[in-house]
């Protein structure tokens, strides 16, 4: 996916995922097991957040929104450490999108034009 806003015609005035790109390349480059290691705690951490969920619903303790609500940290946790290579660049690439509108409509209302 590509979310950098190529179809706007302020496409771009910014580059955060470009950014992010180099830092992640950067990390996993000098720490070669850190991408199957953040992806092994992030399964871990969400397996254990529906384990809990499971539980605290079959003893009839909570219902499943509750227990959701209850371990919704655990799935954070997870998320974010099973996918930062795919997360974080599609947030900061609509980031970028929303930038590049946000630049466009204002030189639209302007009359002016980058460049």
């Amino acid at each position: 996916m590509n979310f950098t806003g190529n179809l706007v015609l302020g496409a771009g005035v910014t580059n955060f995922r470009g950014g992010w790109d180099k830092v992640w390349t950067a990390l996993t480059t000098g720490w070669t097991g850190l991408a199957v290691a953040l992806t092994v705690i992030g399964v871990i951490a969400v397996i254990v957040a529906l384990t809990k969920i499971i539980f605290g619903v079959r003893r009839g303790g909570q219902t499943a929104g509750a227990a959701f609500k209850k371990n919704s940290g655990w799935f954070i946790i997870g998320l974010v450490l099973a996918a930062p290579a795919v997360i974080f660049p599609m947030l900061l690439g609509i980031a970028d999108w929303g930038v590049a509108v946000a630049v466009n409509l204002f030189e639209l209302a302007s009359g002016s034009k980058r460049g």
